[in-house]
């Protein structure tokens, strides 16, 4: 009638042709054995895989689950609560040169691992890691290597990126971090950066949530930090950080497209060789920039205010240097400065200051509105300061002048022109000597006017209002005999107040009416 099963051969393992399960063998089933093998550790090596699509070749699942390694498969818990740092070390020294190491989605707590030594790739959309060291979560002391980071929260002590290596002059392109986020520990910096060289951090969030700082850099060449968000909250820390070394070493930092607001200070540079700043958003911080002892910078296209009594930007020297050096070969051009404050006539869009002059700082095309002092306040002596198309408009009821200079005849340096100011003012509100400055074609602020007027017959006198923003010098008078009667007569100029000019004759006027042509600038 049949064949009981226990008469049935054995079977070989593995099963081939058409030999089937189950089959048992002494009361132990094949279908057993193989339910054994596939639960092993090397039973994904006897099931076969094969990718849809034309030329695909098979292979077995554990060479298809070989492409990428994850912490897990070293025993990372990501419980938040167990301590995975020798998992998650021992992942990484397993991941091939060049490979990515996977984090799965979980909450990761480790005291710190290092990279160093191995290019590679750390994937974690939705994984975040838990520093509890002092040092940093990831850590990186050596040049090339390239590190990448994607899409990993960093929380808890320490930095989340820690690399410090010594500088050096070979081109690298070592650190990219890109898609994560950073919420550390009171005072401690979200991304460390010593020596480093290129590299880029894009498109991460930074918060201080817990009094934390952005990015620090030191001696880091060409540093690109690209539309990246500095989340403050509580008004302390400070978002970008690098204080120059003097080494040389100091270049090249760019930020593009960044919203940093909410910080005790949004950018903090000094003695860098290089500095672009462009297309951000830089606000509501107690100092949003303070540069200082630059050499060479672009700053445009921003939109840049201050929520306190400090200017929006402030340009100074290096007071640390053994030998002072200020700021050179700085643009300013095409951003809209702006103010909150309102507790008094104190702040100001731009500061310049110190005791070490200046060199060639030209602030061009830019609003500069809301000040409730100065647009600018200029400090320094002998300054080569170019400012020019700009719009100045200050908070209503607030604001003293758009232009100041505080050492008043010191300005031999100023090129004031082509400028709107909203609000009219004058050349000694502003402090400017008439004598030094190139000052012209500025609304809000006549400097030039001309015309005609006309001495009657019998007469040797006239006086007419100029209209002008200072007191001219008798020399800034030009008169032009208009016919016969004023040649004859020789006018000149014999008085000029704040308001108004008088031109005599050296003859009384005679025939017919004299006409004079004048013309007043600087």
């Amino acid at each position: 009638m049949g064949i009981k099963i226990s008469n049935l051969p054995s079977a070989t393992l593995p099963l081939t042709g058409s030999e089937l399960v189950p089959v048992v063998q002494s009361g132990v089933t094949a279908k057993a054995q193989i339910f054994d093998l596939l639960a092993g550790s090397n039973g994904s090596a006897s099931v076969g895989f094969l990718q849809s699509g034309t030329g695909a070749t098979s292979r077995t699942v554990q060479a298809k689950e070989r492409d990428i390694v994850s912490v897990k498969d070293f025993g990372a818990t990501g419980d938040g609560t167990t301590d995975d740092t020798a998992a998650i070390q021992a992942a990484i020294t397993a991941t091939p040169i060049g490979a990515v190491l996977l984090f799965p989605k979980a909450t990761y707590k480790i005291s710190g691992v290092s990279v160093t030594g191995k290019a590679i790739t750390l994937f974690g959309y939705g994984a975040t890691i838990n520093c509890t060291g002092g040092t940093g979560a990831i850590q990186k002391t050596d040049h090339g290597n390239k590190l990448i980071v994607k899409g990993i929260s960093f929380t808890g002590s320490g930095s989340g990126i820690y690399h410090s290596v010594a500088p050096s002059t070979t081109v690298y392109d070592e650190l990219l971090i890109e898609d994560c986020a950073f919420d550390m520990a009171s005072g401690a910096y979200s991304i460390y950066s010593i020596g480093s060289r290129e590299p880029v951090f894009i498109k991460n969030t930074f918060n201080n949530t817990n009094n934390a700082n952005g990015i620090y850099f030191s001696q880091s060449v060409s540093p690109f930090v690209n539309l990246c968000l500095f989340r403050g909250t509580t008004s302390s820390g400070t978002a970008v950080n690098y204080p120059g070394t003097g080494t040389g070493y100091d270049a090249g930092l760019v930020l593009r497209d960044c919203e940093i607001m909410g910080w005790a200070t949004g950018v903090n540079t000094v003695g860098l060789d290089w500095l672009c700043i462009q297309g951000c958003t830089i606000d509501y911080n107690t100092q949003s920039i303070k540069i200082a002892a630059q050499d060479g910078a672009n700053i445009s296209n921003n939109y840049i205010g201050s929520v306190g009594a400090n200017a929006a930007l402030w340009l100074t020297y290096n007071a640390g240097a053994a030998a002072p050096t200020y700021c050179d070969k700085i643009i300013i051009e095409n951003n809209t400065f702006t103010g909150h404050y309102t507790g008094g006539n104190t702040y100001d869009c731009i500061l310049i200051d110190g005791t070490v002059s200046p060199d060639s700082i030209q602030i061009k095309n830019n609003n500069i509105h809301f000040y409730t002092r100065y647009g600018i306040n200029v400090t320094m002596t002998n300054t080569r300061l170019n400012v020019s198309g700009n719009s100045f408009g200050q908070r209503s009821g607030f604001g003293v002048a758009p232009v100041y200079n505080t050492l008043g005849a010191s300005d031999s340096g100023f090129v004031i022109k082509d400028n709107y100011f909203s609000n009219a003012t004058t050349i000694s509100a502003m402090n400017i000597s008439s004598a030094c400055t190139f000052f012209s074609d500025n609304i809000g602020c006549s400097v030039k006017t001309k015309g005609q007027v006309t001495i009657g017959v019998g007469a040797f006198t006239t006086t007419f209002s100029h209209g002008l923003a200072y007191t001219p010098n008798n020399y800034d008078v030009q008169l032009t005999s208009m016919n016969t009667p004023a040649a004859i007569a020789v006018p000149y100029v014999s008085t000029v107040t704040s308001t108004q000019i008088t031109i005599n004759t050296n003859a009384v006027v005679a025939g017919s009416t004299a006409g004079i042509g004048y013309l007043v600038q600087r």
